[in-house]
């Protein structure tokens, strides 16, 4: 049975945009991607947890290297994954020492 691959046209977002509206709830504008990191965390209060990462991917026909840095409040973690498409080797590597976020994230 054929199956037809999902496809999502998420638009690009080219200016600061708010990451919650003002009851907390996700902001649909904020859906989407952008070259650079333009979410404004304004994440309630009033939630017990919050959670930042950062993540990149980039890939080619030889090559595909993904990174994440990840602070979740008891856990701060980074790591590394590289794959190569024509030998299918990969390598992965975390870190596990604290990470420190910049950015907008409120607390």
């Amino acid at each position: 049975m054929a199956t037809t691959p999902l496809k999502h046209n998420e638009p690009e977002i080219i200016t600061g945009v708010p990451l919650c509206r003002p009851d907390g709830s996700l902001n649909r504008d904020s859906a989407g991607w952008s070259r650079h990191p333009l979410h404004t965390c304004n994440l309630p209060a009033t939630l017990p947890r919050k959670k930042q990462w950062n993540y990149w991917a980039v890939t080619s026909s030889d090559l595909l290297f993904s990174a994440t840095i990840a602070d979740v409040d008891r856990l701060q973690l980074g790591g590394a994954y590289i794959f190569a498409r024509r030998t299918h080797r990969h390598t992965c590597a975390f870190l596990s020492r604290e990470v420190v976020l910049a950015g907008t994230l409120r607390r």
